[in-house]
């Protein structure tokens, strides 16, 4: 299972297990980037065979969208 399919299934899990964290240990946050600091990279553990990894989450709840109106 690819990582971006992941991703798209963790948006609707149906048996309340996140997949990303189902098949990744997510060790500790490295950085953040962009403007906000909306980009969280965190080094991770694949579970199936140790392999290290980076992961690059973008967390659109902490996005300001400034209104147009005024």
């Amino acid at each position: 299972m690819d990582v971006l399919s992941m991703i798209k299934n963790s948006l609707s899990v149906a048996d309340g297990v996140n997949p990303i964290t189902k098949h990744f240990r997510l060790v500790r946050q490295t950085s953040c980037a962009g403007p906000e600091m909306v980009w969280k990279i965190y080094d991770a553990v694949r579970l199936s065979d140790g392999k290290v990894l980076h992961f690059i989450l973008f967390f659109d709840s902490l996005v300001i969208i400034p209104s147009r109106n005024g």
